[in-house]
């Protein structure tokens, strides 16, 4: 399922037609691997994530742009935020 999350990713950041962009955003997704990782694990994140992918793919095809950025940014929170609770105990400020 990692894998085929990360495949995902990479095929929606190419479809935004500018190379320097999609490298930058692919650059910046490797820095996350463990957010991903982490939730990859989870039965109800997989779920979730496998239906918020499909909704995407249906904002791809049918045009809808409002749709695919409301959907893209929601997409990230879950994953996000469950890792940010994982950690968040092992660092102290100091």
């Amino acid at each position: 399922m990692f894998r085929a999350n990360m495949a995902f990713h990479q095929c929606l950041f190419a479809a935004c037609g500018n190379p320097y962009l999609a490298e930058m955003i692919s650059n910046s997704a490797h820095k996350v691997h463990g957010a991903r990782f982490y939730t990859s694990a989870s039965e109800p994140h997989l779920i979730r994530a496998r239906d918020e992918h499909w909704a995407i793919i249906r904002a791809l095809e049918s045009g809808d742009r409002e749709s695919l950025v409301n959907l893209c940014r929601t997409h990230i929170g879950p994953g996000r935020d469950a890792y940010m609770n994982a950690v968040k105990g092992l660092f102290s400020a100091v």
